[in-house]
């Protein structure tokens, strides 16, 4: 029944998770990409941009650095393919995205132990300059590994729609109405975890004054965002006039000295 979602996650897996490796860092594995992708092909373009849009704030601050690791890539795909099969209860599909990405994370991990087992032949390679050996260890070493992630993508999709189903059908209606309630929190998740990264006390401030702009003031998101671009406008051109006028006195300064070090 679920066979034909199984095939197409998988495809958007190979191309937007496994082909960022292949041809770069492309951020096609972005929620907002991997969703609206996966709309496109599984015949609903609508519901694939919605999800994309949420699940892009849940996972706006996570990065592939440091310890902010999660696969927001295989939550994408699980939660919008269930979404699209089942079209109700989004917010509780919604809501496990984050524990999606958890399992997909260890995922990762596992197969990243088998690509770390050729690490000591792969250094070699490049240290007598063998770069077509390398370049055909890469795709071994590739096609060994990402396939178990395509994996766990087709059987949970092709599985685990059906137990989700069950799930959604069997949570009480009180329980249900909370989780309605708490898809307002979905944003606040993704501003946390970007606050997380790049706060710091010299702009701290910046984040308290939109605050009072949008909640004691009133002002709309885009008015908010508007004065936010405007500010930043002003900063950057400000740093670079002072950027200039430093190294402009800078350069003068080792002009003369030059000019005084040959009259002499």
């Amino acid at each position: 029944m679920y066979l034909d979602y199984a095939i197409k996650a998988v495809i958007v897996a190979i191309i937007c998770y496994s082909g960022t490796y292949l041809w770069g860092r492309t951020m096609a594995d972005r929620p907002i990409v991997v969703a609206a992708f996966c709309g496109l092909l599984m015949g609903d373009l609508q519901t694939g941009l919605i999800c994309g849009a949420v699940l892009e704030a849940i996972f706006l601050g996570v990065s592939h650095i440091g310890g902010s690791n999660l696969n927001y890539c295989m939550a994408t795909l699980f939660t919008t393919t269930y979404c699209i099969i089942l079209q109700d209860n989004f917010e509780t599909v919604w809501a496990l995205a984050t524990a999606i990405g958890t399992l997909g994370i260890l995922v990762e991990t596992g197969y990243r132990f088998i690509s770390a087992l050729f690490t000591g032949y792969m250094d070699r390679l490049v240290a007598q300059n063998k770069q077509k050996q390398f370049c055909r260890m890469r795709f071994v070493i590739f096609f060994l590994t990402h396939p178990i992630y395509w994996a766990v993508v087709f059987f949970g999709v092709l599985l685990g729609a059906e137990a989700m189903e069950l799930l959604l059908a069997s949570i009480p209606a009180f329980v249900q109405s909370g989780l309605n309630i708490s898809k307002g929190l979905f944003g606040a998740i993704g501003l946390a975890l970007v606050l997380n990264q790049i706060w710091d006390t010299k702009i701290c401030y910046f984040f308290f004054f939109g605050f009072v702009l949008a909640k004691y003031m009133g002002l709309p998101v885009m008015a908010v965002l508007v004065i936010a671009v405007c500010l930043a406008l002003t900063i950057a051109f400000r740093d670079i006039q002072i950027n200039k006028l430093v190294l402009g006195t800078s350069g003068a300064g080792a002009s003369n000295s030059e000019e005084a070090f040959f009259n002499e």
